[in-house]
């Protein structure tokens, strides 16, 4: 196992250590799938296959319902519905009206 330290810069940009980039193979500049553990810990997965891009995906799924988590709590569905249909059935009327 090889390690070593890395230090941020003001921007708080990590450069991979030579050797770790050499161990890997990478020459040319990649992009990174980063993700955080629990156990603050920090994983870089090469962004290159369908996989990861759909895991990329979920991920920003999973933020998205996280939230939007009981938004619509409380909502009185029967009431939404009703006024929707108001509202498709004006419009409709004007659509008539304009033929």
């Amino acid at each position: 196992m090889l390690n070593s330290i890395a230090t941020s810069n003001a921007k708080h940009q990590v450069v991979i250590p030579r050797f770790a980039r050499k161990a890997l193979g990478i020459t040319d500049p990649v992009q990174y799938f980063v993700t955080v553990t629990p156990d603050q810990k920090i994983t870089f997965e090469p962004f290159t296959d369908i996989q990861t891009s759909q895991r990329a995906k979920n991920l920003a799924y999973l933020k998205i319902l996280k939230s939007t988590q009981g938004a619509w709590a409380g909502d009185d569905w029967p009431e939404r519905e009703a006024r929707q249909r108001r509202i498709e059935q004006k419009a409709a009327k004007e659509l008539r009206k304009a033929w």
